[in-house]
């Protein structure tokens, strides 16, 4: 963490080894939460906030300014630029929505 006072980690929260956050702006992680290796969490100017059961793959990126659903799911290597729906899957570079969540 670049800091660590402006981060909010909810319960059951996973975060797997080489993860960065840059917290100058508020960074709001919900309940149950992982974060795969490498995931960088980028609020360098305003604020990230990830919902509830969201899951991101090793080596997504989200910028600032971003919101990420409840149950969302981003790819590996996806680059999330813009806010993600709850349950919805985005994969790419830029992150785009490939399809939605089902629950099983």
């Amino acid at each position: 963490m670049d800091r660590g006072a402006n981060v909010s980690l909810g319960d059951r929260f996973y975060a797997g080894p080489g993860c960065v956050i840059v917290d100058c702006a508020p960074v709001t992680i919900g309940d149950r939460v992982t974060l795969g290796s490498r995931v960088e969490l980028r609020a360098d100017e305003a604020p990230i906030t990830i919902g509830n059961d969201a899951w991101l793959g090793a080596g997504a990126l989200v910028l600032s300014g971003v919101t990420i659903g409840a149950r969302a799911v981003v790819g590996a290597g996806s680059v999330v630029t813009r806010d993600v729906p709850a349950d919805c899957v985005v994969v790419g570079d830029p992150a785009h929505p490939l399809r939605e969540v089902v629950a099983a």
